[in-house]
Order: structure tokens, then C-alpha cells, then sequence
């Protein structure tokens, strides 16, 4: 009977993206969209609203100053990334994902000992932050520390075209650590492009779309919905659950 009722549904078509794209890399899927749509909304947050473009000149930005101040280190090297639930934490992930090197986000509102634990155990090279979170960032460093700003949005910053392997670790995600000590998960360009097309090839999910964002970036249900609306043209809509 299920199967009937479900054969008289009409089921809309959308048109598949060519699975493929999964041997690229997150931002160069990004900036394909950025070429077709820079006007359009990319992302939306309590404080801050970003264009494509706009959210590709922060990430640009954002990029260059990173590998000005690792120039001699060759990679790839694990970035921390300690901003509030805001668009900012969208552009500064995409911005380590152009480096070719991996994203390790970490939420500031998790307790200092967890920090503590995740900067230990990453070992960054670099932290990425901003003034609202400059004295907690100061407390957690014994790396460098880039300051990032919402206003570099509207710098006109090229993108960087640098080559980067599918393989190439894109991000490494922590468990809770409920079982004991948090562990690091890492994540490749090609896992999350295969999860991102799958999902847009199942709903059919394209420019005309609107993907919530509750979690923080440092889980991986807060990192689907950017990784997942950012390369198909659709924009994400950030919320706080912790914060509202």
C-alpha cells in the first residue's frame, strides 16, 4: 500500500549536479558560485549579512593574511578558528579552505578546559579570531594569532586559485568528549563535497534555498548546512540555540 500511494506522488524533478564535482575542492565549488551569483545572499547572521562576493573578498582577505604569516612553513598545517556563531565563522572557514590548509573550529562559548584540550591537541600553527574574542584567544595562544575583520568583506581581494588535493584534510572535527578525551575527526575536500551533492541531489536543494545553521562550526551538523548551501548557490541562515 505504501508503495502505491507513494507511486501517485508527484515527486518534482530537479536537475542532478554532476557528482564528479566531489574530485574538487570546497572552495573552488564556492567560487564557482561567486562567478554566477556574486550578488546574491550567501549568508546571514545575527550581526552580519554577506554576499557571495562579499563573503568571497572576507575569505580572500582572510586567506592572504594566513599565508603571509605562515611563509615559511610549508603544508598543509592546522588553523584554529575561534569566532562567534556569526557569518564571520563562515568566511574565516572558507578563507582557511583556500590556504589548502584544514579548519579546526572551536566555539567560544565551550568551556575553557575543552578549548584548552582541542588547542593541545590540534597543535595550530595560527589562530584565527576577532576583538570580540581577543582576550580569550590571547588565554589559549601560544601561536600567532590573525585578527580578522567583518569590514574586510568589502576589500576586492583576488582569489588565490591555489591547487588543492580532494584527499587534503578540509577540516578536523572534535567529539564530546563524553567518553573521555575529545577526539580529533578528519574530514577531506572529497567527504564533504560527496555529502553536500548527495544531499543536493536528494532535495533538490538549489539558489532559490534557504539552509538553517543552529550548530557551531566545531560540529559537524554546523559545518553541512554552509558546506552544503555555499556550493550550490543557496544561502544559510545562522541562528544560536545557546545564545536565544
Amino acid at each position: 500500500p505504501v508503495d502505491r500511494l507513494l507511486s501517485r506522488v508527484d515527486v518534482p524533478r530537479f536537475p542532478r549536479l554532476d557528482e564528479s564535482l566531489v574530485e574538487s575542492s570546497l572552495s573552488a565549488c564556492f567560487e564557482a558560485c561567486v562567478d554566477r551569483t556574486p550578488d546574491a545572499l550567501a549568508v546571514a547572521g545575527a550581526r552580519h549579512r554577506l554576499s557571495y562576493a562579499e563573503c568571497n573578498h572576507f575569505a580572500n582577505r582572510i586567506a592572504h593574511e594566513i599565508l603571509q604569516r605562515l611563509e615559511s612553513r610549508s603544508g598543509p598545517h592546522r588553523v584554529a578558528v575561534v569566532l562567534d556563531h556569526d557569518a564571520s565563522v563562515v568566511a574565516a572557514m572558507f578563507g582557511v579552505f583556500k590556504t589548502g590548509h584544514a579548519c579546526v573550529a572551536m566555539d567560544p562559548v565551550d568551556p575553557p578546559a575543552r578549548l584548552q584540550q582541542l588547542m593541545h591537541d590540534a597543535d595550530p600553527v595560527l589562530l584565527v579570531t576577532d576583538v570580540a574574542n581577543r582576550e580569550l584567544a590571547s588565554r589559549l595562544a601560544t601561536r600567532p594569532v590573525l585578527e580578522v575583520d567583518p569590514r574586510w568583506a568589502a576589500d576586492s581581494v583576488p582569489d588565490l586559485k591555489t591547487p588543492i588535493d580532494p584527499a587534503a584534510p578540509a577540516m578536523i572535527l572534535y567529539t564530546s568528549g563524553s567518553t573521555g578525551r575529545p577526539k580529533g575527526v578528519v574530514r577531506s575536500h572529497r567527504a564533504f563535497l560527496a555529502a553536500s551533492f548527495n544531499a543536493i541531489n536528494a532535495f533538490g536543494i538549489d539558489q532559490h534555498d534557504r539552509l538553517s545553521m543552529f550548530s557551531p562550526l566545531s560540529t559537524g551538523q554546523g559545518v553541512t548546512s554552509p558546506s552544503t548551501a555555499l556550493v550550490c548557490g543557496a544561502s544559510v541562515h545562522i541562528r544560536s540555540l545557546k545564545r536565544e
